[in-house]
C-alpha cells in the first residue's frame, strides 16, 4: 500500500495475524544520501525501530531505483537482508528482512 504501511499500520496487522507486512516505497538515492531521509523514514533505533524482530518481522522493504549501483549500495545499509529482488515494472526491487 503506498503511503499506508508504516509501523503503526504494520504493528496493527500484525496484532489481526498478517504473517508478513511491507513497508511504503522509499527512494534508494535519497536513502544513500540523506541521513535525514534515513531518520525519518525508516528509524532504526529506539521506539519505533523499524524491522524489530520482536515485533515487525517478517518485513519487505521497498525501494525504487533507476540506477543500480545505488540500489547495491543499499545492502552497506541493511545487512540483515537475506534476499533482493530486481524487476518492479516501475525500476524498482525490494529487500526482505527475515
Amino acid at each position: 500500500m503506498v503511503d499506508a504501511s508504516e509501523l503503526p499500520w504494520r504493528v496493527l496487522s500484525r496484532r489481526y495475524s498478517a504473517e508478513l507486512c511491507y513497508t511504503p516505497m522509499f527512494h534508494a538515492a535519497n536513502y544513500i544520501k540523506d541521513a535525514t531521509y534515513r531518520r525519518e523514514n525508516f528509524p532504526d533505533t529506539g521506539d519505533l525501530e523499524q524491522g524489530s524482530p520482536e515485533f515487525d518481522r517478517p518485513l519487505f522493504v521497498q525501494f525504487c531505483a533507476n540506477d543500480i549501483n545505488a540500489f547495491r549500495l543499499l545492502f552497506y545499509f541493511f545487512r540483515i537482508f537475506n534476499q533482493l529482488q530486481y524487476g518492479c515494472k516501475n525500476g524498482g526491487g525490494s529487500l526482505r528482512r527475515s
